[in-house]
């Protein structure tokens, strides 16, 4: 009987003390600060499910500015879920610094850097600032902000961007072999100039670039260097022609010498075309 008595006590001690080692836990762990460390640090080591943990059923995630064609907001844990699987996926990181509590709120700064296309244009690291609010253990909602810098350098990334898909979709109307005419209307201003080759307005330029499909099928533009500075693009490239009956996937071989053709680019579209044939 003494000896189960001496058994029980033990166990009582030391449940006791797995008691009070939970109840430490849960205090450190209600630190708005802590908690929103410990969810990005689990992010960082790609642990989606670890990070989730730590946030709310209906959090409300949201970053300002949106970018085009994207929702600011993700509202509940399955919507935000999503998102973080997408930052992983593409390597997302997420460095925090200068934390500022108060209640159940929290203030930081946030450096965030990705392994994504805008990464080759010297994006990251971009500096945000965010609030959040931590009740409970868990987090109810963040809504992150682009510092004013960080802004400038993304809408100067995204214009870069637009410019090289618009020279691109351009190239595209010369293309017999995989392009076509279909966005000649959206990407030709209506005030358009063609300083040569052919000489004229948009519709000269679009019975020039028909006439040239007609007469060359096969052929196409590959681009090689390209130069965007003061709204106008600088593309060298020459002209390839995929021979009449070849296999599917052969890239022919190049025509001719080298092109430099100058493109104006506003507003998404392009305004004026001039084109330099260097002998070979």
């Amino acid at each position: 009987m003494k000896v189960w008595r001496i058994g029980a006590f033990a166990l009582l001690l030391m449940l006791g003390l797995a008691m009070l080692a939970g109840s430490a836990t849960v205090a450190q762990e209600t630190d708005p600060a802590a908690i929103y460390q410990a969810a990005y640090d689990a992010f960082n080591a790609g642990d989606i499910e670890g990070g989730m943990a730590y946030f709310a059923e209906d959090v409300i995630g949201v970053v300002l500015p949106a970018l085009e064609e994207t929702d600011p907001a993700q509202i509940g844990k399955a919507a935000f879920q999503a998102l973080m699987e997408e930052m992983l996926a593409i390597n997302a990181q997420w460095e925090f610094d200068d934390f500022r509590v108060s209640d159940n709120t929290v203030t930081y700064r946030v450096l965030f850097e990705a392994e994504d296309p805008m990464a080759e244009y010297g994006l990251y690291p971009l500096e945000l600032y965010g609030h959040s609010v931590v009740r409970n253990g868990l987090i109810e909602s963040e809504v992150w902000s682009l510092s004013d810098a960080s802004r400038v350098q993304m809408d100067a990334v995204m214009a870069r961007m637009a410019d090289e898909a618009l020279v691109a979709r351009w190239l595209n109307l010369w293309d017999t072999v995989n392009g076509d005419m279909a966005e000649f209307d959206e990407i030709v201003a209506e005030d358009f100039v063609s300083h040569n080759l052919p000489e004229g307005d948009r519709e000269a330029m679009r019975a020039g670039i028909e006439g040239f499909r007609a007469d060359n099928p096969g052929a196409y533009f590959p681009l090689e260097q390209l130069v965007i500075a003061d709204g106008k693009a600088y593309v060298m490239n020459r002209m390839w022609m995929v021979p009449e009956g070849a296999a599917e996937g052969e890239t022919g071989e190049p025509v001719g010498g080298p092109l430099l053709l100058v493109l104006g680019l506003e507003d998404g579209q392009v305004t004026e075309r001039q084109l330099f044939v260097t002998p070979e």
